[in-house]
């Protein structure tokens, strides 16, 4: 028959275990956690840095077609829209004064908009474009 001594040593140290095993599976739970929540501020981080550069792209597409119809017709004003699968841009070319014209656009990506308006000074060749 064992000992009392034996027997209540043997089940501090279960204890023992049971206490270290349980700590840390929750250590490791709440490291997984922040592990998880960091990476998915990354991720969403990452997608809205993407959709902001594809807008700033378009918008740029967009002024380039706005100089290419410059280019054609050094005369022409007006509206009109460049159309993408995901998205758009809306250009308006103005008359400024009889040396320059604007170019505004507005390009949209995702939930993203944004509107740029350039300057085109139509007296030189090659059209100079400017802030």
């Amino acid at each position: 028959m064992p000992s009392v001594k034996r027997l209540f040593t043997k089940r501090i140290e279960g204890n023992i275990s049971l206490t270290t095993v349980i700590l840390v599976g929750a250590l490791l739970i709440v490291s997984g956690m922040a592990v998880l929540s960091n990476a998915m501020d990354i991720s969403l981080s990452t997608k809205s840095y993407l959709n902001r550069s594809m807008t700033d792209l378009r918008a740029l597409t967009c002024i380039d077609e706005g100089m290419y119809r410059l280019a054609q017709n050094v005369t022409y004003t007006g509206n009109f829209t460049v159309t993408f699968p995901d998205g758009s841009c809306q250009v308006t070319v103005a008359t400024v004064n009889a040396t320059t014209k604007s170019i505004t656009t507005t390009a949209t990506y995702g939930q993203f908009s944004v509107t740029r308006v350039k300057q085109v000074n139509i007296a030189v060749t090659p059209m100079l474009l400017s802030n």
